[in-house]
């Protein structure tokens, strides 16, 4: 027999959760994924550039038009700049830094393995947490959004 199940943290809310893509390939593996963990209620997918999401756009995705939903937590795991160049980064970093301006009030976390990312993003993380995958060393950025 195995361990009773864990009570729900918050028993009477459920996630709603954008994920967003802009590779079409991705998208169509992560929908897979979404199905195959039996979360399609609480996911809904966007294919696209994120800097098309504003708040508003993210309560149409939720089903919620009109409204903008309540300030939420943002994750992100941005390219770290090895498969795209520095530059190119350094130019993703700078519109996420921008886009975030749109987000007051939520919370933001970033999975990087790249050392230009918290200057670039101008703003001291609440936590920063260190990191490592398939040899990549990294951090956990978690930023409240003023």
């Amino acid at each position: 027999m195995g361990e009773p199940a864990a009570e729900p943290l918050y028993p009477d809310t459920a996630p709603l959760i954008v994920a967003s893509e802009i590779d079409t390939r991705m998208i169509a593996g992560a929908r897979d994924n979404i199905a195959a963990a039996g979360v399609e209620p609480w996911v809904t997918t966007h294919h696209g550039d994120f800097r098309a999401l504003t708040p508003s756009h993210v309560g149409r995705l939720l089903r919620t038009p009109g409204a903008v939903p309540e300030p939420g937590v943002i994750v992100c795991n941005p390219p770290y700049g090895e498969r795209v160049g520095a530059g190119e980064t350094d130019a993703l970093y700078e519109d996420l830094r921008r886009w975030l301006r749109e987000f007051r009030g939520w919370r933001a976390a970033f999975l990087v393995a790249n050392p230009a990312f918290e200057e670039i993003m101008g703003m001291r993380p609440r936590v920063k947490k260190p990191l490592s995958a398939s040899g990549l060393k990294g951090y956990f950025y978690l930023y409240e959004l003023p």
